[in-house]
């Protein structure tokens, strides 16, 4: 189960990996309890941590909110700005809020998606050449 801020639960799926360390993990503690006790700052002072080690720039500005904000953007790049799948990765309850990371798409992005679809239109036009004949 995952907790949201507003005493809000709900059943996630993190991944086979993350799965098997967190039932791992589970199997130590009493039901109930947290199995990683993490603030938002201990996430924050982490993120701040690593972000120093790896020679990020400006290391010492970097939040929780701004590691979130990479990930909406990222699953929105990464699903083809699909609103709803990133809302749900998100766990936004308004999908107004999942806009923000749905921007619009660079001129290189509008060439792919376009050059994919002339391709995919002649496919189709080819194997329905090819039915009727």
């Amino acid at each position: 189960m995952i907790h949201f801020k507003g005493g809000k639960t709900e059943p996630d799926y993190p991944g086979k990996k993350w799965l098997r360390l967190a039932q791992s993990l589970a199997s130590k503690v009493q039901k109930g309890e947290r199995i990683i006790p993490l603030t938002e700052q201990h996430g924050t002072n982490i993120l701040r941590k690593y972000a120093k080690l790896a020679g990020v720039p400006d290391w010492d500005r970097l939040h929780n909110h701004r590691q979130r904000a990479y990930f909406g953007t990222y699953w929105a790049r990464k699903t083809g700005r699909d609103p709803w799948k990133v809302q749900s990765l998100m766990g936004h309850k308004d999908l107004r809020a999942t806009a923000v990371y749905v921007e619009e798409l660079s001129i290189e992005e509008k060439k792919q998606l376009l050059d994919e679809s002339y391709i995919s239109s002649e496919i189709l036009l080819d194997s329905k050449a090819t039915r009727d004949q």
